[in-house]
């Protein structure tokens, strides 16, 4: 009896949204097609089917539940599946037509607006964060305290080397412009 799930572990950082259109799309060309992310954006599952070459396209909207239904209708009505919202990330795909139709930005000007989206929402996460992580320090032993600074740095290192590199990305096609 086949396989009709499997999952993968793959890590991705924010800025690396092309490279993750392109990985899914080669799944869905050998039968793979995307159902779910788990475990912090790290475990992906696919559902086995037939082997179609799916296009895959990431925006980047966090939106009431009102906005989110017109801006996917937007999307349904130029012939792309919502496949599934992760963390802000929003997942379409569509079978493969032509390479230049298949592109949900087809502009550099909408693609620096995606990318400053993805900039505002990390920016705005670290000093959240910071304050609600510093608020409760005092309440916490040594060793857990020691624990939680270890996490926050990591975190925070992860942030800001996110914050960079998409802020890098924008500069890119600024100059393309």
């Amino acid at each position: 009896m086949e396989k009709q799930e499997k999952n993968t572990f793959k890590c991705f950082w924010p800025w690396e949204d092309l490279k993750r259109e392109a990985w899914l799309r080669a799944m869905s060309q050998q039968g793979w097609h995307l159902k779910s992310i788990g475990f912090l954006g790290l475990t992906y599952t696919f559902s086995a089917g037939e082997k179609v070459e799916y296009v895959y396209q990431l925006d980047f909207l966090t939106e009431s539940a009102q906005k989110m239904e017109e801006y996917l209708e937007l999307f349904d009505a130029a012939g792309w599946e919502h496949v599934l919202s992760w963390n802000g990330w929003q997942h379409f795909r569509k079978r493969f037509e032509d390479e230049d139709k298949d592109q949900i930005f087809t502009d550099n000007q909408s693609k620096i607006q995606k990318y400053k989206r993805v900039l505002m929402t990390y920016s705005l996460f670290l000093p959240t964060y910071m304050i609600v992580f510093f608020a409760k320090m005092e309440r916490y032993p040594p060793w857990f305290a020691t624990l939680l600074v270890t996490v926050f740095v990591l975190t925070t290192l992860y942030v800001g080397a996110s914050v960079l590199m998409v802020a890098l990305r924008i500069r890119q096609l600024e100059k393309e412009e």
